[in-house]
């Protein structure tokens, strides 16, 4: 198995800066916790991982001419240290292009090893993945045994003209289950969303139209995928804390279980859930 983490929006600081998905194996910190959750489940993990070999040390994903750079497009594959990037800017076309990177860069995985991929995204970062897997450029064999999209903003375009590519719609074919967590007290997840849903500009008529965001899928193709779990927090949590607590330590261990697995969310917490999850749990 080799598992990757992508990122969501970065408004206020470039990705390089927001490392909690490529730089937090400290205690408390989201990978560590990922990982620790995957070792109590199945004894290993592979979280940024190939072929059991870490990716800043696998020559084939930290070229020398790859670099990082706030472009739409990032020149070669978007990568920082063997890790991928996208711009995380909040606009359509950047998540369309950090879509056209990701494939970039799974293709490259592909190449070096056969293990399948599991994913885990925040955010927007879930729309990049949905994006890369209805690409052509994407390879063949790509499928995604297991997926964790967290407070994703699930956009959904009702009245798209028929025979037009619909933004945002995943490729059913490319994914095993889908792990879906939100918390109904963040504000960010679908009604900042629904405001800033930043379009690309484009002949289609249907990727031209605003789409609204939802807690969960729409898309009645995709929806036998997913396992949807709403998660408390804590008083103290609320708002914009809410959508960040989505890649805290608490859910990063028990995704990580999920991921380690072959059991549903609901199954690895018992009837209880995982506890109110506290502001200061952001997995940084």
């Amino acid at each position: 198995m080799t598992t990757i983490v992508v990122h969501g929006t970065q408004t206020h600081r470039s990705a390089i800066a927001g490392t909690w998905w490529w730089n937090s194996w400290h205690e408390g910190g989201f990978l560590d916790a990922v990982a620790q959750g995957m070792l109590h489940a199945s004894g290993s993990h592979d979280v940024w991982r190939v072929n059991g070999v870490p990716v800043s040390q696998v020559p084939e994903l930290t070229a020398t001419k790859s670099f990082w750079t706030l472009s739409f497009r990032p020149r070669s594959l978007s990568q920082h240290q063997g890790y991928f990037l996208w711009s995380g800017a909040a606009m359509g076309i950047a998540r369309d292009a950090g879509s056209s990177a990701l494939v970039d860069y799974l293709n490259a995985i592909r190449a070096l090893t056969n293990e399948p991929i599991r994913i885990i995204a925040h955010s927007h970062g879930c729309n990049v993945v949905k994006m890369a897997s209805a690409s052509r450029k994407l390879a063949s064999g790509i499928h995604f045994e297991r997926v964790a999209f967290l407070a994703c903003p699930h956009f959904f375009t009702p009245n798209a003209v028929a025979g037009y590519r619909v933004p945002y719609k995943l490729a059913p074919n490319r994914f095993g289950r889908i792990l879906n967590l939100y918390s109904p007290s963040d504000s960010v997840q679908v009604d900042v969303a629904s405001h800033l849903s930043g379009q690309v500009i484009s002949a289609s008529l249907a990727e031209m139209q605003s789409p609204t965001a939802y807690r969960v899928e729409q898309d009645a193709d995709a929806q036998h995928l997913y396992e949807n779990v709403a998660f408390p927090v804590a008083s103290d949590c609320s708002g914009t804390q809410a959508h960040t607590v989505a890649h805290g330590s608490l859910l990063g261990a028990v995704v990580g279980a999920w991921l380690g697995t072959g059991a549903t969310f609901k199954e690895l917490t018992g009837p209880g859930g995982v506890p109110p999850i506290p502001a200061r749990d952001d997995g940084a």
